[in-house]
């Protein structure tokens, strides 16, 4: 699905991002498998282009009840810059912390602590991005630096993201997917935002990616 007013994109170039990313996430997955029993299965994507200025308020009618989420954020740049954005409701959050004590043993004897358990949603959030945006980019010929994540509340995402990373007028490509965690109840979200002044390198990537299928 797309929100594509302005056809910067065609609809080949839209299934080609959707198949990356498909392949992208499900590295990503079977990576944070190996470190922990849960396997995560993921919705199809969506590829939006927004303005930054409505970013926030996107991200929080796309999750609703986000006073309840932690947000690990991420920024990475190669030949595209961008951000990522992983986003646990509470419940999630709760039982994938759980999941990591129990599968790694880090935290294991000790009190649970804010600091503790967002050091481990870090750890979570690294191995998701990471491996997703590592592969995505390795797909379309990239190589991508990333900048140690963070956790943020959605205070800190409403006061900071766009001020910090966009001017409010600039168009920025959003691409969009929700993850469920098999076997269970819980979910969450993933928001890759990208500078649309980036739209012509990822254009070029997306024409030699079609050239390895001819």
């Amino acid at each position: 699905m797309v929100n594509n007013d302005d056809n910067l994109f065609t609809e080949l170039e839209i299934d080609t991002l959707q198949e990356i990313m498909n392949i992208a996430f499900g590295q990503a997955s079977a990576d944070l498998a190996e470190v922990i029993n849960v396997f995560i299965v993921l919705s199809v994507p969506e590829v939006k282009l927004k303005k930054a200025v409505s970013l926030v308020d996107f991200i929080q009618n796309e999750i609703g009840g986000m006073e309840n989420f932690k947000i690990i954020e991420q920024s990475y740049w190669g030949k595209t810059k961008g951000i990522a954005l992983l986003a646990f409701p509470h419940e999630a959050e709760l039982e994938l912390i759980a999941i990591f004590k129990e599968d790694t043993g880090m935290g294991a004897g000790c009190e649970t602590s804010d600091e503790l358990d967002n050091e481990m949603l870090i750890e979570i959030g690294n191995i998701l991005t990471g491996a997703c945006v590592s592969k995505m980019a390795e797909l379309l010929k990239d190589v991508v630096t990333f900048l140690p994540p963070r956790v943020m509340t959605i205070e800190q995402l409403t006061q900071t993201f766009v001020e910090n990373r966009f001017e409010r007028e600039a168009r920025v490509i959003l691409l969009k997917t929700i993850f469920k965690i098999e076997d269970r109840e819980l979910s969450g979200h993933l928001f890759l935002v990208n500078s649309l002044d980036s739209i012509h390198i990822l254009k070029d990537a997306l024409r030699a990616f079609w050239k390895n299928y001819e």
